[in-house]
């Protein structure tokens, strides 16, 4: 999944800055592996792109109708809710501090 559209809206992570990636830790192939990553889009909008195991929020019921699987998803957020996922995973170059340099349009 590298670009969807949400409410007529297009979200393509090759196309979006990157802000900052958190993963847990864990092989990808475990089922937990879980991994997240926060983009902006040119129009300052954010959205979240996460990854993950079986077990992980993104796991879903494969087409067998029985079966875990890990899956992927592309999630819109306000500026709020960025900052709010940011300050929970603040790690690497990307911290609170570089906030205020950030060009918010709500």
């Amino acid at each position: 999944m590298k670009e969807v559209r949400i409410d007529g809206k297009r979200y393509n992570i090759n196309t979006a800055e990157f802000i900052v990636s958190w993963d847990n830790d864990l092989p990808y192939m475990d089922f937990g592996y879980l991994k997240e990553t926060l983009y902006r889009k040119r129009t300052g909008e954010f959205f979240l792109y996460g990854e993950g195991g079986a077990r992980t929020k993104y796991g879903r019921v494969d087409d067998d109708g029985r079966t875990y699987i890990g899956s992927e998803k592309i999630i819109p957020l306000t500026d709020a809710e960025a900052r709010t996922w940011l300050k929970a995973y603040e790690e690497g170059d990307w911290t609170l501090r570089d906030w205020d340099e950030v060009e918010c349009y709500e």
